[in-house]
């Protein structure tokens, strides 16, 4: 529980550093429109998402440290890992300055990334097949898939999930299409494809087992379920 991995980079392996205190383990804030009506009691709230927020741990110095390989590690955006949730991963930048005068100064100091509010598994297994796939989304939250199709050229290929047609893909010339449900996104190596959907990407799959299948033959679909939790 000692170490945290950001961009990659794990903090046992910045000489000097210690990680003295990981931080809380919270539910982020939810972004609420509360809305009043004259004559009504009370308000309806308008629920429009989570926030980011802040997760701040305590780090401290010991012998050997080269404080601006320190400074370098707690520096931009990526990927990071909290001891205390070894297996889950945030979407986190560093924008205030940590206190590093102070670090140097006292030996101790604080550094707060400001996360996205869903994490993720640090490691998570594709689903793939060229018939009815049965992908299952470990979080509690809905979440939103990476779907690749491999196919020929000009196939059409209409997608479902869970008996529910999302999106019709006529396939480009390259055989091969990702539906990012995230950045709502279709490309390939080739480039942007969006103009070969026909629906929304706007979809996800929901907490627990989900059924993936679609008409048209495919060579294979692969799913990433993108599991998540608040």
């Amino acid at each position: 529980m000692s170490n945290v991995i950001f961009k990659g980079i794990d903090s046992d392996s910045i000489t000097g550093l210690l990680i003295s205190e990981q931080p809380d383990i919270v539910r982020p804030p939810r972004r609420t429109n509360r809305i009043e009506i004259d004559g009504r009691d009370g308000d309806i709230p308008e629920y429009l998402g989570y926030e980011s927020y802040k997760k701040t741990i305590l780090v401290g110095l010991h012998s050997g440290y080269d404080i601006d390989e320190i400074i370098n590690f707690f520096t931009g955006e990526g990927w990071v890992t909290f001891g205390n949730e070894p297996t889950k991963r945030y979407y986190a930048r560093i924008d205030d300055d940590a206190s590093f005068e102070r670090l140097v100064r006292y030996r101790t100091g604080k550094v707060t990334f400001i996360v996205q509010p869903y994490k993720k598994l640090v490691t998570e297994a594709d689903v793939t097949g060229s018939t009815t796939l049965t992908v299952t989304n470990q979080g509690y939250e809905q979440s939103r898939p990476v779907i690749t199709i491999v196919a020929d050229a000009d196939e059409v290929v209409a997608l479902k999930i869970n008996d529910i047609t999302v999106a019709t893909v006529t396939m480009p010339a390259e055989g091969t299409i990702t539906l990012d449900t995230e950045e709502l996104n279709a490309y390939n190596s080739g480039g942007d494809k969006n103009d070969k959907v026909v629906g929304t990407l706007d979809f996800t799959l929901e907490s627990g087992v989900n059924e993936v299948d679609w008409t048209g033959t495919v060579t294979s679909v692969t799913v990433t379920p993108n599991s998540r939790w608040l």
